[in-house]
């Protein structure tokens, strides 16, 4: 829905609102439950309906972590056709556990991806089946209150700062910033190095202290290819045809586009299951190149649900590549992100 039509839906904001404030009231009081548990949880979430990063923040975690550490991350499994609960293993499809599970999954082999719609469910089924987990992970869960987490990370897009932010359903605030309150450590992602000394300023003066304060941004790496192995393109000065059906591609297109590159772009909606349909028209899109250096570029988080069988029937001859992406965080404390979490896992 465009942001034009969107703001009919102004009058509705102070109803929603009201519905995210009685919510909320009924947990802080206790009217709703929150259930603790004692192995170590580690929320990471947003305070709008996406594109913060949550997942690439979550491989970061899952990096640190995985090493010394039995990691588990349960998710809810955004855009799966399945329900309930279930373990992601290397057969799994992004149709029935959700792309970013899956994406986990094939990053970090060794650790548990579960998803549950019900997170307490998800982590009690966790911590049954395997007792000696030391650390979940929850993706995606800072408005899923039936949790408590005892590490709770808030992810704030720094565009956040520059704009005019409206709730639901006229904008893409599930709650409103006094939200915040609520996080242990908030980083302010999509921050480039260097850091603008106007937005650490505006950051803080509208967060306060309550909250340990970082800054992140996205490092690209190299091209991976998506069905076979070929020669690595390079990515400078080239036509491609980017696909994206992520919720905010404009970040990825800046940083094209400033390698000289001519792109064109194909656009679907964030999660977007690719149709057959839809795979003969990005093939035919590619086709209309007439390069014969051209190639097609996704992400890695698309790639999950690209490469299927069908896909691959219809795409398989084509050069196409996805970007992995990694983030680095900057502090404005004293003390690591890292530390901070190691701390805390080996304190509880």
């Amino acid at each position: 829905m465009k942001t034009s039509w969107r703001i009919l839906l102004f009058p509705l904001i102070p109803l929603y609102g009201l519905g995210v404030l009685l919510r909320n009231l009924c947990f802080d009081l206790g009217i709703l439950k929150a259930h603790r548990f004692k192995v170590p949880v580690i929320s990471i979430g947003n305070l709008s309906t996406g594109g913060t990063g949550k997942s690439p923040h979550i491989l970061l975690l899952t990096d640190w972590l995985s090493p010394g550490n039995k990691v588990a991350v349960v998710s809810r499994g955004y855009g799966r056709n399945t329900k309930g609960f279930l373990y992601v293993n290397e057969h799994s499809t992004a149709k029935e556990v959700g792309d970013e599970p899956l994406q986990l999954k094939k990053n970090h082999p060794e650790i548990i991806v579960a998803v549950d719609e019900k997170r307490a469910h998800g982590i009690s089924r966790v911590i049954q089946d395997h007792p000696d987990t030391d650390v979940v992970l929850l993706d995606d869960a800072y408005q899923h209150r039936h949790v408590k987490p005892g590490l709770n990370i808030l992810l704030i897009d720094a565009q956040h700062f520059s704009k005019i932010n409206l709730l639901l359903p006229a904008g893409d605030l599930r709650e409103p910033f006094s939200a915040r309150k609520r996080a242990d450590i908030i980083i302010i992602t999509r921050a480039s190095p260097p850091l603008d000394p106007a937005l650490v300023r505006a950051v803080k003066n509208r967060i306060g202290p309550q909250a340990t304060l970082y800054f992140s941004s996205v490092a690209y790496e190299q091209p991976k290819a998506v069905f076979q192995s070929t020669t690595v393109p390079s990515l400078k000065a080239q036509n491609i045809l980017l696909v994206t059906g992520i919720a905010r591609p404009d970040e990825l297109l800046r940083h094209l586009l400033r390698h000289d590159n001519r792109i064109t772009h194909l656009s679907f909606p964030d999660h977007h299951q690719f149709s057959p349909g839809d795979l003969q028209k990005i093939r035919t899109e590619f086709l209309t190149l007439d390069d014969k250096n051209a190639f097609i570029l996704t992400t890695e988080k698309d790639a999950m649900r690209i490469s299927t069988p069908d896909a691959a029937d219809i795409l398989a001859d084509i050069p196409m590549f996805y970007l992995p992406i990694s983030i680095q965080v900057t502090s404005e404390s004293s003390t690591t992100l890292k530390n901070i979490i190691d701390a805390y896992i080996r304190k509880n």
